[in-house]
């Protein structure tokens, strides 16, 4: 339902912040590779 649709969302979220936080020491090209996965997996 929607319950577990959002749930998955605020999941992923939390997956991409710390992704993010993890890849920071890359800079720029780091978080824009990761943006560039994030949206193909959409």
């Amino acid at each position: 339902g929607l319950a577990k649709l959002v749930h998955l969302i605020l999941d992923d979220m939390q997956l991409l912040a710390i992704a993010e936080n993890g890849f920071a020491g890359l800079g720029n090209t780091g978080r824009l590779y990761l943006r560039r996965n994030h949206l193909k997996a959409l």
